[in-house]
């Protein structure tokens, strides 16, 4: 496993949050340390939902969960939204945060999750913002607001042609509380009832 040290004489720095720094491992792999506990947690907490949703549609991009640890996470290098495409970036932050919003308290059934995405490609949408949703809207809506309700054209990115999140590791209510999932487990229409 790699610590700061090494990966600072090594690796290039590609960014971080106030949990996590991210750097470069090669031109295909990136490595998450954490810089504070939070960013321990939420290495867990993206661990745990990678490995339980990896052969959905949920579009979380790719880690090696093998690898990958609390204090170390391998992922799939992707292209940040913003710098893959102006227009998507800014039409996923206008579209895809309304819509995961909306399933908060007005999206709660599938037909009304199709209803809103039918608007939004009649908006002129960019299609792979659409085809996100899509993919998103397979889940319960209780679900997508709580999993996706910090995500932002920031933390997604471009990778094997199509929109992934990057950065999925619950930074607020999980991280006060990293029991919160034994009193609210996230189930979706992939589980077991």
């Amino acid at each position: 496993m790699y610590d700061f040290k090494y990966c600072e004489e090594n690796f290039t720095v590609l960014g971080e949050g106030t949990t996590r720094r991210v750097y470069e491992v090669d031109s295909d792999i990136v490595v998450k340390l954490p810089v504070v506990v939070g960013g321990t947690l939420q290495n867990r907490n993206e661990i745990a939902l990678y490995k339980k949703y990896k052969n959905t549609v949920l579009p979380l991009c790719q880690l090696d969960d093998r690898r990958s640890t609390a204090t170390n996470i391998f992922m799939k290098k992707a292209i940040p939204l913003e710098t893959f495409s102006a227009n998507v970036s800014y039409d996923f932050d206008i579209y895809a945060v309304d819509f995961i919003e909306s399933c908060h308290d007005k999206l709660k059934t599938r037909s009304q999750k199709d209803r809103a995405i039918h608007i939004i490609e009649q908006a002129g949408c960019d299609s792979r913002v659409v085809d996100f949703l899509k993919k998103i809207s397979m889940f319960r809506s209780e679900f997508i607001s709580r999993v996706f309700y910090d995500v932002v054209a920031l933390n997604c990115g471009w990778c094997n042609d199509s929109i992934v999140v990057i950065d999925y590791g619950f930074p607020d209510n999980m991280i006060i509380n990293p029991n919160y999932y034994e009193k609210h487990p996230l189930l979706t229409i992939f589980d077991d009832m």
